[in-house]
């Protein structure tokens, strides 16, 4: 899918450039190869680079994160080859968004199997190339094979843990499949249902993903589950084998024999000990450790992703016959079929409406357009999440109405307001109300903190037909 990658070698040694660069060059990439820049983590990336291979010097330590920050880092286009394998030196790359790390030394299969991993998740590589009429291509084979549904299939290798196989079937196996169909639901020609729920890397969104048991003192891994034994007549509590003589029980502490369960001592359950601090102790914390990234964390910080069905709806016919998806009324879609919003046409009759009340009876109106704060870098950095993210939005400002008022799809990040009955000065009040049933949307914190941009008009503000209201609606927004 498209033209012929291009890749950036960045090497101290002209040798070792030559060598990655021939490793390269042999599966079709176009290769170019450059003296190690001063910044070696490579901050800016060129538009023409599809990715970047920069091998690190043996004495090179990245610019180490701020302690237990857990921040999501956008991907970049870089595969880091270090000859330090340390668990340290692969969490601070990956926190400096590499997109993979390799370890010298290194051979040629591995070299080009994880270029080409990268080169097939490039997002907007994949985005640029997934154009119209590739979408109706990929639309038109779906519809012939009669396939009605597009279900998930359990892959441990994908970063995901699944992948779509009628996708692999039309477009090729690729990392980059459920984008692929995030985008045709987020056009309205796929609807979507939970197929499954797994939990992700805070730090690189894959989902292989170790929860390993530790000391809830000193976090630990030396600890090992051991049958207890508590002797009445001393109260002396310890593992069975510190009791054991040869084949009699004998406390430790006072010496006495024991020879009868529940009459001179019980075993009231298994316990933990900690061999590193000799703690005892009956439930041991739990940690997670990403498999990829190093990363470790509770396993409340690991993120959650909905694994998705798609249902080819009838808007994907509609297309093919039209020829077009720019036709598709993404407002109507989202009315129908997943916020229960109105359509902008809908919208603007009432609108009309409301201007007609105000002349006859005094009732003023007011209009909001409440727009999602930075929508477009959440498109491009999560474009999975970026409908699910608008949708909860949508969702929980369009909750807090009244069933009088009407809410609409004003734009992909854009709601439309209609306050019936409600002058500026209570306007501002639902405002301040939506900004704060906003903030408090915490599950989306780890796309990205959740803001809004509320523009406010109303009839009190002298304008007399809906063109003039919308519009200084949005002047406003913009300002």
């Amino acid at each position: 899918m498209g033209d012929q990658n291009s890749i950036v070698i960045i090497s101290q040694s002209p040798e070792e450039r030559q060598e990655l660069q021939s490793m390269l060059e042999s599966a079709g990439h176009s290769v170019e190869g450059r003296d190690a820049a001063p910044d070696l983590m490579v901050q800016r990336e060129e538009p023409g680079v599809d990715l970047y291979v920069v091998s690190l010097p043996a004495d090179f330590q990245p610019a180490l994160q701020e302690p237990g920050s857990l921040s999501r880092v956008a991907r970049k286009r870089v595969l880091y080859i270090t000859p330090n394998a340390s668990g340290s030196m692969r969490r601070e790359l990956f926190r400096a968004g590499a997109a993979d790390v390799l370890t010298h030394p290194l051979k040629k299969i591995d070299l080009q199997y994880r270029a080409e991993r990268i080169l097939a998740a490039n997002w907007m590589r994949f985005r640029k190339e997934f154009d119209e009429p590739a979408m109706l291509k990929f639309v038109k084979e779906l519809l012939d094979a009669r396939i009605e549904t597009i279900e998930p299939a359990l892959d441990p290798q994908m970063p995901t843990g699944h992948f779509y196989p009628a996708v692999a079937n039309i477009l090729g196996r690729s990392s980059m499949d459920r984008e692929c169909l995030e985008k045709l639901a987020g056009l309205g020609l796929l609807g979507r249902e939970v197929a499954n729920r797994v939990r992700l890397c805070p730090e690189c969104d894959d989902s292989r993903l170790n929860y390993r048991e530790t000391c809830p003192k000193c976090n630990s891994l030396n600890i090992l589950q051991q049958e207890m034994v508590t002797h009445f007549s001393c109260a002396h509590s310890a593992p069975l084998q510190h009791f054991r003589r040869g084949g009699n029980l004998v406390c430790p502490k006072c010496d006495q024999s024991l020879r009868h369960i529940g009459v001179d001592y019980e075993k009231p359950s298994q316990l933990f000990t900690c061999f590193s601090c000799e703690f005892v102790f009956r439930d041991p914390a739990v940690e997670t450790q990403c498999l990829r990234c190093n990363c470790t964390c509770t396993p409340s910080q690991t993120i959650e992703l909905t694994v998705y069905s798609f249902i080819v709806t009838p808007l994907a016919e509609q297309a093919l016959i039209e020829g077009q998806i720019s036709g598709v009324n993404l407002e109507m879609l989202l009315r129908n079929t997943q916020t229960g919003l109105y359509s902008k046409p809908y919208f603007e009759h009432e609108i009309r409406r409301e201007l007609v009340r105000t002349e006859r009876y005094q009732s003023p109106f007011s209009m909001l357009l409440v727009r999602i704060d930075n929508f477009e870098e959440i498109t491009s950095l999560h474009p999975s999440e970026a409908t699910q993210f608008a949708e909860s939005i949508f969702k929980a400002v369009s909750s807090g109405l009244r069933m009088l008022d009407t809410t609409c799809v004003w734009d992909i990040d854009t709601l439309g307001v209609l306050l019936s009955a409600t002058d500026k000065a209570r306007s501002r009040e639902v405002v301040r109300r939506i900004q704060d049933d906003v903030h408090k949307l915490e599950f989306l914190y780890s796309i990205r903190e959740p803001s809004v941009t509320i523009s406010l008009v109303s009839s009190e503000d002298g304008h007399t037909d809906a063109a003039a209201l919308t519009s200084a609606a949005l002047t406003d927004l913009q300002e």
